[in-house]
């Protein structure tokens, strides 16, 4: 049996215990943890003498995220970060109005209390049944179980709790007492779709912790309500302990880490009780034990999506954070944290935006400084800070507001004052070889290639079908483009089509996916198809990379799809060769997903995309007749929940194969065009690209293990 078709029995023995348990469960249903149970446990384990004395004390002691929630700390911040504290009091004003906005959606605003239970975007709630019948998606309506989560994640309580000791207004304060008694009143363990998920438990447990710290001991925070929180996050804490979204080795995901983040800082917040001590010790083993199998050897999160490489980032900088006080991770966990801190920086656009490969449902840890959304240089910055490494620091003048809050300003400070005064950005190409991802740059002109195989073990649960996908960008401009994610059990035709072939910048057969979906199962492909860099070459005036895959050669007549990209560093042009290489007649295209642009097509062999942000264009050459370029409406979607009108480029062929499309990406085209369009002419003719390069390997077959040889582009 195949390393996958093992994987995929393992899952479903795995599910089979976990439907075994819940029907166990069901019959004999978990309640809650009363006020004289966690006395007694409180009592016999601490030397308080009643658990309101000891929730007093952790509210008054105890700092797990934030170190050092001063006055003279929200003093320096005023003083440092206007900006940003400015961003922090608006959102919280929107709070004390009852107005929320969660991630791409259009905000919301309640009537009186908040509808925990409620997706405010369909207007379906789900009942306060017991969480093992909960349905996560309702297919009979446009449901997304993703918005009620988004609510009870509470992130927006760290803002309340910062406009609170920024301007000592007590309504901020009183705020979060509000919102958290009602979200407990409203949630009673274990029941409705907020307790459904360990990992929206875990999230929810950090941000409660993180709000308390900062607010601290003051008059809205009464000894009843601290003692019914803090009863709370630890009833929090055993079901995420009894509910771990563990799978198997080589197979857990970001949920499992969330459960672990969260059950860390519960160990540490717990750490005199019993349960406390088994979270602490259990967390710190698992993570460090996950950190290798949820990352390829160059530091790339395993589940094939860039988004979800930052939000892993993100948890194990937070547990770095978090343990930095105690006697932090290994050199091992620490050297891995670093990987993946490279490949963010490797990867980032001119822009300062990641590429968007795979799933991305713009998911977040803690929100400190008001912007919910993922920027690969705040996290850069701050694990420069974290890891006391300023090797790939993009912050010229100061420490992210992050690292301040969490470090306090004299730490944070003086890590970035012992490195360079200057922002660095990287300006070299790389390849790198485990995960497959590309990135071609000079000058401001960046182009990402992924010939980046199906993760989570063969699973594909975030992949797309965005194999041998293209983005570029020239300086702030995307002109080329993923069309992102949008939705996901909201609408199964939708979330199909986002991560269908056809959303991606890959050459296609018209109406034929790379890997196959399977009918309701919106978070697995099929794994029909393997790619592979077969050549990669850089030097000083260009680079070469040459990748295949072989989704098509299930069809009936079998297909190798085939792209090479030539970068011309001197000149400032990219020259790419899309070949399909087998037999058979087939409707071919040549997908060019439109970002920040409006295309103009000239004439069969010229579109131009003009900059809708600057006076830059982007020029598409396509130098092999018969291919004609065609203009469709299309829909991309930058945030989760969003979807805007967009345009994707078609090129289009209906014949036999083997055949190839051959153009060139020419920046800026209208100096020197003529001759530039020459010079990729020459380019394509030196490297013996034609029409017809198809031909010797028409009959070609990618086998399962098959062996290849690559060279490394620069240092990865």
């Amino acid at each position: 049996m195949s390393k996958i078709g093992r994987n995929i029995v393992r899952r479903a023995t795995k599910k089979i215990g976990r439907l075994l348990t819940r029907m166990l469960s069901v019959l004999v249903k978990k309640a809650p943890m009363s006020k004289d149970e966690f006395e007694a446990l409180v009592v016999s384990a601490t030397k308080f003498c009643c658990s309101t004395d000891y929730a007093r004390e952790l509210l008054r002691k105890r700092c797990i995220i934030i170190s050092t929630p001063t006055d003279n700390l929200f003093a320096y911040l005023k003083e440092n970060y206007p900006e940003q504290v400015r961003d922090i009091i608006s959102l919280a004003d929107d709070l004390l109005d009852n107005r929320v906005t969660l991630l791409g959606f259009e905000p919301h605003q309640f009537d009186g209390k908040f509808e925990w239970n409620k997706d405010f975007v369909s207007g379906i709630t789900w009942r306060s049944d017991y969480y093992l019948s909960v349905p996560l998606i309702m297919w009979e309506n446009k449901s997304d179980i993703k918005v009620p989560w988004e609510l009870s994640r509470c992130q927006y309580l760290v803002w309340l709790a910062q406009a609170f000791r920024l301007t000592n207004d007590a309504r901020y304060a009183n705020k979060i007492v509000e919102l958290v008694e009602s979200w407990i009143e409203s949630n009673p363990y274990p029941y409705g779709p907020n307790w459904t998920c360990a990992m929206e438990v875990a999230i929810r447990m950090l941000n409660w912790i993180t709000a308390l710290e900062i607010v601290g001991k003051c008059e809205a925070i009464s000894d009843e309500f601290c003692q019914k929180t803090y009863q709370s996050l630890f009833q929090h804490a055993v079901f995420t302990d009894e509910n771990l979204e563990k799978i198997g080795y080589g197979l857990n995901t970001n949920h499992y880490l969330a459960d672990l983040l969260g059950l860390l800082a519960a160990g540490r917040l717990f750490r005199e009780l019993p349960q406390g001590e088994k979270w602490l010790r259990m967390s710190k083993a698992e993570l460090e034990r996950e950190i290798m199998s949820q990352t390829l050897s160059d530091g790339f999160c395993h589940e094939s999506s860039l988004n979800y490489h930052m939000l892993t980032l993100e948890m194990y900088l937070t547990a770095l954070a978090i343990e930095s006080r105690y006697s932090g991770f290994s050199e091992d966990y620490c050297h891995r944290l670093k990987q993946m801190v490279h490949i963010t920086w490797a990867l980032t656009k001119p822009d300062g935006t990641l590429p968007n490969l795979g799933d991305g449902d713009s998911g977040r840890i803690l929100i400190l400084d008001g912007d919910p959304a993922q920027k690969p240089s705040r996290l850069v910055d701050h694990a420069a800070y974290l890891l006391d490494s300023a090797e790939h620091r993009g912050s010229a003048s100061s420490p992210p507001y992050d690292a301040v809050l969490i470090a306090g300003a004299d730490s944070a400070r003086e890590t970035f004052e012992r490195a360079e005064s200057t922002a660095k950005t990287c300006e070299q190409s790389a390849y790198f070889e485990p995960s497959g991802l590309v990135s071609m740059r000079k000058n401001g002109l960046f182009l990402f290639f992924a010939a980046n195989p199906i993760g989570s073990g063969g699973l594909g649960g975030h992949k797309h079908n965005d194999m041998l996908s293209i983005e570029i960008s020239c300086d702030k401009t995307n002109f080329v483009i993923d069309s992102g994610t949008c939705t996901y059990t909201s609408d199964q035709v939708q979330r199909n089509a986002f991560r269908g072939t056809e959303s991606h910048s890959v050459p296609a057969v018209r109406g034929v996916e790379q890997n196959r979906f399977l009918p309701r199962l919106l978070f697995a492909i099929r794994s029909d198809a393997e790619v592979r860099v077969t050549k990669s070459e850089s030097t000083r005036v260009y680079d070469l990379v040459e990748a295949e895959h072989s989704g098509y050669t299930r069809l009936e007549d079998p297909l190798l799809v085939l792209r090479k990209i030539y970068f011309d560093k001197e000149h400032e042009l990219w020259v790419i060769c899309d070949s399909f290489c087998g037999s058979g007649e087939y409707d071919f295209e040549n997908n060019l997903v439109i970002g920040d642009a409006v295309p103009e097509i000239v004439d069969d062999s010229r579109v131009l995309l003009r900059s809708t942000k600057s006076s830059d264009t982007m020029e598409i050459c396509s130098m092999t007749p018969l291919w004609r370029p065609n203009a469709h409406e299309h829909f991309v979607s930058s945030t989760y929940g969003q979807r805007t009108g967009a345009r994707k480029l078609v090129y289009k062929l209906s014949d036999r194969a083997p055949q190839s499309m051959i153009w060139a990406a020419i920046p800026n085209a209208e100096c020197e065009r003529d001759k530039r369009i020459g010079i990729a002419k020459a380019h394509a003719d030196e490297l013996g690209w034609t029409a017809d390069s198809g031909l010797r390997h028409a009959t070609a077959v990618v086998e399962p293990g098959s062996s290849h040889e690559s060279l490394a582009l620069s240092t990865a």
